[in-house]
Formats: C-alpha cells, structure tokens, sequence
C-alpha cells in the first residue's frame, strides 16, 4: 500500500508541475501578445482591432495587465511619477536576476552593488537608487514606449530570463 501510495504522491505531483508549467507558459504567451499589440498601437494600428484581440487573450498578472493596458492605450495613462530610469529598471532587474549587463553600464552595477552592501553592513539605508519590487520594475518597463534599440534588447533578454525561470521563481 506505501508503495502504491507513493507512486500516486509522484503522479499527481509531476501533474501539477506540468499543469503550473503550461500556466507559465500561456502567462508568457500571453505577455508576448500583449506586447505586440502595444508596439502595433504604437505605429498605428486599429484600435477598436486591438482592444477585440486584447480581450481574447488571457489576463496577465495585475502589475503586468495594468502597465501594457496603460501602454496600448485601453486603460487612462497614470499621473507621471518619479519612475527610475529605464536603464536603472533594467540594472535593477538584470541585478537581481544575475543576468549580464552591457559593458557599458557595468560600472553602475557594481556601485548598486557597492552601495547595498553598505547599506547591509551599516543597518540603514543610504541614498542607493530606488528599489522596486522586480514584478513592479517589470511592470514600469512593459509600460515605457521610449526604450532605444539597445534598451529594447535588454528588455527582451529581461523577458526571456522571466520565461526561464518558471512560475516558481518569479521575484
């Protein structure tokens, strides 16, 4: 019985990882889509067409769904904020995530990194760059038309790595 028991655990536990795993990746479909929706606005497309093919597809994560709906123009734009830039959003996420950063902006990396380890080694906060929930800096990043070519990679490597790492580990 112990046995039987155990091979059913295992059943139903690669069950839910595949179905967690086909989740993801609709999650992520979905954001793929939704983005190529935005950047069709962006260079003129219809809008009522955009707002019917937005609404076939599956709703992204709350941060997410808010910041493309903004970008797309189906929701109203949010009062402008002190937003990071978005090569510190993109700092902050490649940081985080440990994903390689241009050679350019290395040495902004490892001052972020300087100063939040003085900040732990002091116990109080210094004036480091703000730091945002990763879902958050995401969330700003998706919402941003003004990205250049070489940001626009960035975000896209950004996207890829949030792929990768599965619905398990998305911080």
């Amino acid at each position: 019985i112990d046995a039987e028991y155990r091979a059913a655990r295992d059943a139903l536990s690669q069950w839910l990882d595949t179905a967690a795993q086909r989740a993801w990746q609709a999650t992520c479909d979905a954001l793929d889509a939704k983005l190529a929706l935005c950047l069709a606005r962006e260079q003129g497309a219809d809008a009522a067409a955009a707002v019917a093919s937005w609404q076939a597809l599956p709703v992204l994560p709350a941060p997410l769904e808010d910041a493309l709906r903004r970008r797309a123009g189906i929701a109203p734009a949010l009062a402008a904020d002190a937003v990071p830039s978005a090569d510190e959003l993109l700092l902050q996420i490649e940081t985080a995530w440990n994903l390689p950063t241009p050679p350019a902006h290395e040495s902004a990396r490892r001052e972020r990194k300087l100063l939040a380890m003085k900040a732990a080694l002091e116990g109080r906060s210094t004036a480091a760059a703000v730091q945002l929930p990763i879902d958050v800096a995401l969330a700003r990043l998706l919402g941003r038309r003004d990205l250049n070519a070489e940001q626009g990679e960035r975000l896209l490597a950004v996207l890829m790595a949030w792929r990768r790492q599965g619905p398990q580990r998305r911080a």
